[in-house]
C-alpha cells in the first residue's frame, strides 16, 4: 500500500500543476484575450450550439439544421457548447469569441491534467512536471510525419484545435 501524500507534496504539485498551466496560457494567450472568428473554422458551429441550446441543456429540444432535424442531445458532445455558454454569460464576451475561451482552457488543463495523472503514478513531481512541459512545448509525431510550416517545438495541440487560425497565433 502507497503512503499517503503528505501536505507539503501537494502544495508542490499544486504548485507544479499551476506552473505547467501558466506556459500553456502564455502559448495561447491570444485564444483569452483577441476576440476572432473566421469563416473556415468550428466558430459558428459551437455558437450557433451554444445559442441553441440556451437554458434548455437539462430538457429535450429540437435541432432542425442536420438530417431533417434531430434531437439537440445528438448533435454533438454537449460540453463546448455548455461551457461556451456560460463563459459568454458570465464575460458577456459574444458566443463566437466564447469558443476560443473554451479551446484556450482546455489546451491549458491538458497538460495539468498530464502532470496529475505522472505524478499520482509515479510520486515524482519534477519528472511530471518535466513529463507535462515535453508535451506542452514540443510536437514529437513531426519526427515521423514532418511538416513544411513545423517543426519539432511547434505547439502542435493549438494547431490540431485551430487548424485554421493557429498561423495567425504562433
Amino acid at each position: 500500500m502507497d503512503a499517503p501524500i503528505s501536505r507539503a507534496e501537494r502544495v508542490q504539485a499544486a504548485s507544479f500543476a499551476l506552473l505547467a498551466a501558466v506556459v500553456n496560457a502564455l502559448i495561447c494567450w491570444r485564444l483569452f484575450k483577441i476576440p476572432r472568428a473566421h469563416m473556415n473554422s468550428m466558430h459558428g458551429f459551437w455558437a450557433a450550439l451554444a445559442r441553441w441550446g440556451g437554458d434548455g441543456w437539462l430538457h429535450p429540444s429540437w435541432w432542425p439544421y442536420w438530417d431533417c432535424g434531430i434531437p439537440f442531445e445528438y448533435t454533438y458532445a454537449p460540453l463546448v457548447p455548455v461551457l461556451t455558454s456560460i463563459v459568454s454569460w458570465c464575460t458577456g464576451r459574444p458566443l463566437w469569441s466564447s469558443v476560443d475561451v473554451v479551446s484556450a482552457l482546455v489546451y491549458c488543463l491538458g497538460p495539468v491534467t498530464f502532470f496529475v495523472m505522472a505524478w499520482r503514478l509515479t510520486r515524482a513531481p519534477l519528472t511530471s512536471l518535466g513529463a507535462a512541459l515535453l508535451y506542452s512545448l514540443t510536437a514529437p509525431e513531426l519526427l515521423v510525419m514532418p511538416d513544411s510550416w513545423l517543426n519539432f517545438l511547434s505547439p502542435r495541440r493549438l494547431i490540431l484545435m485551430g487548424q485554421w487560425t493557429t498561423r495567425r497565433i504562433s
